[in-house]
Formats: C-alpha cells, sequence, structure tokens
C-alpha cells in the first residue's frame, strides 16, 4: 500500500503497516479536534500531520498576512518535535548507539506520519543523514 503526502512524494510500506501508521495519524489528528477548539486544532493537525482543515476564511487570512509556510509541514517541525520528544523522553541519556536507533526510528515515524510530504521526506534524509554521522 502507498501512504501519500503530496503529489511528489510517496512511501511504500507493507499493507499491515501501512495500516497502523493511518490509524496513527488518525487518532493523533482526532485527540487533537477533540481537545482543542477548532482554530487552535487546525494550526496542530496542520503542523504536526500536514492536515489541511482550516476554513476558508482562516487559510485566507494565514495567506494575506504571510504565514502559509508556517502552517505548512516542513522541515523546522521536524526538528522542533524531535528536540521536544529527546527532552521530555531522556533519551539524549541512551548510549550513543541506541540513542541513533531511537532518533532514526522517530525520524521515520515523523515522516510517515505526516503523510510522507516532499519536505518532511527532505528533512528526514538530513535528519537522518545527520545522526549516521554521529557513529561514524
Amino acid at each position: 500500500a502507498w501512504i501519500v503526502g503530496d503529489d511528489t512524494a510517496r512511501v511504500f510500506l507493507e499493507a499491515e503497516e501501512s495500516a497502523t501508521v493511518l490509524r496513527w495519524r488518525a487518532w493523533g489528528v482526532e485527540r487533537l479536534k477533540q481537545s482543542l477548539p477548532t482554530r487552535e486544532a487546525s494550526l496542530a493537525t496542520a503542523l504536526l500531520y500536514g492536515e489541511n482543515t482550516f476554513s476558508s476564511k482562516d487559510k485566507r487570512l494565514i495567506r494575506d498576512i504571510g504565514l502559509s509556510h508556517i502552517a505548512a509541514v516542513s522541515g523546522s517541525n521536524l526538528s522542533f518535535l524531535l528536540l521536544f520528544l529527546f527532552t521530555v523522553s531522556g533519551w539524549k541519556k541512551l548510549p550513543l548507539r541506541w540513542g541513533v536507533w531511537v532518533r532514526q526510528g522517530l525520524i521515520l515515524l515523523c515522516v510517515v506520519g505526516t503523510g510522507a510530504a516532499s519536505s518532511m521526506v527532505r528533512a528526514g534524509v538530513m535528519a537522518s543523514r545527520s545522526e549516521e554521522r554521529r557513529v561514524g
């Protein structure tokens, strides 16, 4: 099965894995929509999952004030999310090789979880390469 992010990027996973990732993504989006007001949930799902659930009024507002790039999933989103996860979880204290594998897994989950948008695939490749250099 294919998980499609945008017209230029696709990530292939086995059918069972695809279903799991899509369920995880849908669960996350649904939790955000349930726990936040509509406008805030739209922004959070855009930043974390690449969902575009803004009202037409909010889309216009974001475009008019020049903040479309902030509402789009990108490498900076991946950086902030990974920094947050590493800091909160204490995974930075893992032995170097274990830490690299954990971070590689998180990078993959983040990229696939956003539907593998091309900007996230690029960011994931760069982050992954950076992690590889740490181990030599």
